[in-house]
């Protein structure tokens, strides 16, 4: 990747609220991220986790508040700041693998061999060699999702917004993307916030964990994620320190709801 690719920075969101109409969405959310570190935000449906990141990324304003990247305030500075990975992976059925996962560079300017050339020798480090020039509809859900990583990663931005990336998956699926999410993140390094239903997983994924009130949504709570080095997910997420603090940030949720 190029060298934008390793820059991080960190995001500062400070006293958010956001209405649409008569429906309040989001009520002084705040919560900072270093650069190269990762946040997961939980809470229940509809509580404005994918609206934050659209605020974050500099697609939609809030009403009040403000959020900053790298100290950048602007909403060109923030959009040009993240790469942004939604629910459902988008890749288009008429470009191969690699091509789809090079998207992000031909969005940038490359020209197509330039694109594939830089591309490609990702796709065995991400468990995809040999399918670089499988259509969409020849791939499976979990491939397809790596895929879509990939091209998020090519974007070379330094803040990383991954909205329910596994949300769609079995849960076989979902367990063993998560251990390779992760230990992707731990070589990236770069500043990322996960929005997930799943306290498990953002406890798993991500250094801290701010889990949200229902709509309007606040932080009812930031806890740190247990430290897991190296150990696989099964290791970790079995683990007593783990079970620890994943009963507390139920506790934290199921409280936050009444």
């Amino acid at each position: 990747m190029d060298q934008d690719s390793h820059r991080s920075t960190d995001v500062a969101v400070r006293g958010l609220s956001l209405r649409r109409g008569e429906i309040a969405i989001l009520d002084r959310l705040e919560f900072t991220i270093p650069a190269g570190g990762s946040l997961g935000l939980v809470g229940p449906s509809g509580a404005g986790k994918t609206t934050c990141l659209e605020i974050v990324a500099g697609l939609t304003e809030a009403d009040a508040g403000t959020v900053a990247i790298g100290g950048a305030e602007a909403a060109a500075d923030r959009l040009a700041a993240c790469a942004y990975m939604p629910q459902r992976d988008l890749l288009l059925p008429w470009l191969c693998a690699l091509d789809n996962a090079a998207l992000a560079l031909r969005n940038r300017g490359a020209r197509r061999g330039q694109a594939r050339a830089a591309a490609a020798p990702l796709f065995e480090r991400f468990g995809l060699g040999e399918f670089e020039y499988r259509r969409p509809d020849e791939l499976s859900q979990g491939m397809r999702q790596r895929v879509a990583f990939l091209r998020t990663l090519l974007a070379g931005k330094p803040v990383l917004l991954l909205d329910e990336p596994f949300g769609a998956l079995d849960a076989i699926t979902r367990s063993d993307l998560q251990g390779w999410l992760s230990s992707t993140l731990r070589e990236e390094r770069r500043t990322t916030i996960l929005v997930t239903h799943d306290i498990e997983e953002a406890l798993f994924l991500c250094d801290r964990v701010a889990i949200l009130t229902p709509r309007p949504a606040r932080v009812a709570k930031t806890l740190d994620s247990p430290r897991h080095g190296e150990r696989t997910r099964r290791e970790v997420v079995t683990s007593l320190s783990f079970a620890a603090i994943r009963d507390n940030a139920m506790a934290v949720l199921e409280g936050s709801g009444r």
